[in-house]
């Protein structure tokens, strides 16, 4: 938050990639008589995205990469081994991942299928995105408190101007958006 002049203050944030819900709402609602926006979940295919992503950046060490695209039924995700080499580059498929319609459980299919243990930290990984929501979504919830609060948006940016006595009440919401992100070590 930076102090422009008496005018106000300007104000600009980013939001964690997976934040607990549950904390972010309640948090809000304790703060304002009005009741807080309700994000959507993330889809099963954002989570299994999210998830293949988090394990595959463990998996990549130069000149070794693990690209994660989307099957083109949108029933999944298949994993690419791709190596960039100074003088040859090559591109192997791994495996897919299907999301069932019917149970929550993901199929992985394919000729270098993940094993039990990195099937588990993928199943684990998708699980938790599942009860999260995403930057997007916080990002949304945010800025309808600075609305809320009397602040409008500076043209052109991404930044907001919040009233003088606004301040306190908005420090007091940064902190539960704080609380309420999950740090993802996985």
């Amino acid at each position: 938050m930076n102090v422009i002049d008496k005018a106000g203050y300007e104000v600009w944030f980013s939001c964690s990639r997976a934040t607990d819900p549950d904390r972010l709402l309640n948090g809000l609602s304790q703060l304002s008589s009005q009741p807080p926006y309700v994000p959507e979940q993330r889809s099963s295919l954002e989570c299994l995205q999210l998830a293949l992503t988090d394990v595959c950046q463990y998996l990549t060490k130069p000149p070794i990469h693990y690209l994660v695209r989307p099957l083109a039924g949108r029933s999944g995700r298949h994993v690419f081994r791709e190596v960039r080499g100074a003088d040859q580059n090559s591109h192997d498929s791994m495996f897919t991942i299907r999301v069932p319609e019917d149970g929550d459980d993901l199929v992985a299919e394919g000729p270098h299928c993940p094993g039990d243990g990195a099937m588990n930290k993928i199943q684990s990984t998708y699980h938790s995105y599942q009860k999260s929501i995403g930057a997007r979504a916080v990002k949304t919830i945010m800025v309808k408190e600075v609305l809320r609060l009397g602040g409008i948006k500076i043209d052109g940016k991404d930044a907001y101007f919040i009233p003088p006595d606004t301040k306190d009440d908005w420090e007091k919401i940064v902190q539960v958006a704080l609380n309420a992100a999950e740090f993802n070590d996985s």
